[in-house]
């Protein structure tokens, strides 16, 4: 899980839903992120993952993400 929390910050976003996002050039990453949360679906692209629930949404708001995209330079 530290794993994932990782992709969040350096690609992922937060909506004001706390649904999470995650985007990828490489579809293995998204792939990955899906096998290791069951909550989350790939999107019909498959390079796109999202994770529809407030709980595990709300957990990196907590932790200090602020709601929107991330990079690596900004984490």
């Amino acid at each position: 899980m530290a794993w994932c929390l990782g992709v969040v910050y350096e690609r992922g976003a937060v909506d004001s839903y706390r649904a999470i996002f995650v985007e990828a050039a490489d579809a293995n990453l998204p792939k990955a992120c899906r096998e290791l949360v069951v909550e989350s679906k790939l999107c019909r692209d498959r390079r796109t993952v999202i994770t529809e629930s407030a709980h595990i949404g709300a957990r990196p708001l907590a932790l200090g993400m602020r709601e929107g995209a991330f990079s690596a330079k900004r984490v």
